[in-house]
């Protein structure tokens, strides 16, 4: 059980609206949401909707699947609204019709997010253009002894070098694909030694990028033997695929097994489109130095809490594009907008706290 609530501190088990009240005994920070100090619980909105308040503000935000709630906030839960809270000790609590609080007790013990306290890196990688950019593996940690091998096209190439290089491998081969998966008959990746993917389109090479660690390496046999564990424990909760798919990957980027978290969030139905997944996917390509992939998930995820009229989902994306536009893609101008609106929209609810970490980041700016 130790194990699996190590995970579940990352604390971001989003259930489906369509997942069955079960009366028995589900996260991880949005960027820049930097709570400390105390446990963290997750609303999952089962049926009507709430509003929440937290301690401080002066007004209600609407609840969303997957908003994060503390001991002392207040729930606003309109008629007929029935609402789980996935509690940090792995406990739900019901919110029931006249009950404001957070069904939840405090945890001990200090509670790890994942990316809670990071920052986007200031990396400014490429864009597709005239030589290829590794998508995948790159900076990342990888369970899987065959990964698939993933590279931006160049306009007019037909063929593509494909190396993989370590201490003492190197593997090569050619295709006239953008992605090919390591093979069996190629020589194993061992565990706990780094590698670096290179492809090649004529005289340009993927290392024009210019960026530091990129490379990847497999997990030791005790850290697959721990993920396995915890990957089967999140199986056995029976978990729709959507919110089985998006704890997995939390999971996994615990691990920075973040190539394959990406990939497990972008094999879910496009109609499984939730702010939180969107905002987890663009940080999750950001880490691994992918600017536009990441622009786009988090530009998608502050559209979809403007339209659902979610006022901190919207302030917790918009502060994340402000951080996304001034430290890695380097556009003072949108990085302002950007400002603007989440400190609008933060004195809207009144959040004093990230009024000040807005404004105290604002001044170093250049």
């Amino acid at each position: 059980m130790r194990g699996f609530r190590y995970i579940v501190t990352l604390l971001l088990i989003l259930l489906s609206v369509s997942t069955p009240l079960k009366r028995a005994g589900a996260q991880r920070s949005a960027p820049f949401f930097r709570e400390e100090g105390a446990s963290i619980h997750v609303a999952v909105p089962v049926q009507g909707s709430a509003h929440f308040k937290r301690k401080g503000w002066k007004a209600y935000s609407l609840v969303t699947l997957g908003t994060f709630l503390r001991l002392g906030d207040s729930l606003r839960p309109k008629g007929g609204c029935e609402m789980i809270v996935v509690c940090s000790s792995l406990r739900l609590g019901y919110v029931d019709p006249g009950k404001w609080g957070v069904p939840c007790s405090e945890e001990p013990g200090p509670i790890r997010l994942f990316f809670g306290n990071s920052r986007i890196p200031p990396t400014r990688g490429s864009r597709p253009g005239t030589f290829p950019v590794i998508l995948s593996p790159r900076g990342t940690r990888l369970l899987t002894p065959h990964p698939k091998l993933r590279w931006t096209a160049v306009p007019g190439a037909t063929s593509y070098t494909v190396i993989v290089r370590g201490s003492q491998l190197q593997w090569k081969t050619q295709t006239g694909s953008t992605e090919i998966t390591y093979p069996d008959n190629a020589p194993p990746l061992q565990p706990g030694v780094s590698y670096k993917l290179i492809v090649q389109a004529g005289q340009r090479d993927s290392s024009e990028e210019g960026l530091a660690q990129l490379g990847f390496r497999r997990l030791t046999l005790e850290e697959s033997e721990q993920l396995h564990r915890d990957e089967e424990k999140i199986m056995a909760l029976g978990l729709g695929k959507v919110p089985r798919e998006l704890l997995l990957a939390h999971l996994f980027a615990a691990h920075q097994l973040y190539a394959e978290a990406i990939e497990r969030l972008e094999s879910l139905p496009a109609t499984s489109q939730e702010p939180t997944l969107m905002r987890l996917t663009g940080e999750l390509y950001l880490t691994t130095g992918l600017a536009w992939s990441s622009e786009e998930r988090l530009l998608k995820a502050r559209f979809l809490s403007q339209r659902s009229n979610d006022i901190e989902g919207n302030a917790i994306a918009s502060r994340a594009l402000a951080h996304l536009y001034s430290e890695t893609i380097g556009n003072p101008r949108e990085a302002n907008a950007y400002i603007r609106e989440a400190l609008d929209l933060y004195r809207q609810l009144g959040d004093q706290k990230a009024i000040q970490e807005i404004e105290q980041w604002q001044k170093g700016l250049p």
